[in-house]
């Protein structure tokens, strides 16, 4: 795993938010192998991240809707050039919102999205992105030729000082 801890300037064109172009964001990055044995590692870091922040108010829902995308992209990752499925985590966190990116290199497939109808009562999967678009101020799912990038935000008070 590959932690980077920075702050920097977020350009919120790339999910489709301009609104949030050039706002101040501290920012956790991780990269991580396709693997689910790295879920529980980088479920800590995004906890820890946003408590060292401030903003452990909005922990438990981030990290459930992070683990839902997290499963998501391990399940769906393909082999990159090096041999390797990988994927790459971004959680940036400014004034009031927070949003976090996950970013694969599956590729294949059609147009994802939440299912209109819940998943039939025993199903093992398909409650995730619901889970998703329920609990999210905004979400999106974006693929390229190299990969799938999907995100969420949240509202959030800012911290107290």
């Amino acid at each position: 795993m590959t932690i980077f801890v920075d702050d920097v300037s977020f350009v919120g064109t790339d999910v489709g938010m301009p609104e949030m172009a050039c706002y101040p964001f501290r920012v956790l990055r991780l990269g991580l192998p396709a693997t689910a044995r790295v879920v529980p590692g980088a479920r800590h870091q995004v906890r820890g991240a946003l408590a060292d922040w401030g903003w452990s108010g909005a922990a438990d829902t981030a990290e459930l809707l992070f683990c839902e995308l997290l499963s998501n992209a391990i399940q769906h990752s393909t082999v990159n050039p090096y041999g390797r499925p990988t994927i790459e985590i971004r959680v940036f966190l400014g004034r009031r919102a927070l949003l976090v990116t996950v970013d694969d290199s599956g590729c294949g497939g059609g147009q994802i999205s939440a299912h209109s109808s819940p998943p039939e009562e025993l199903a093992e999967s398909g409650r995730g992105l619901l889970l998703v678009q329920t609990l999210a101020l905004r979400w999106g799912i974006h693929r390229s030729p190299t990969g799938t990038k999907s995100w969420f935000t949240l509202g959030t008070s800012a911290p107290s000082d």
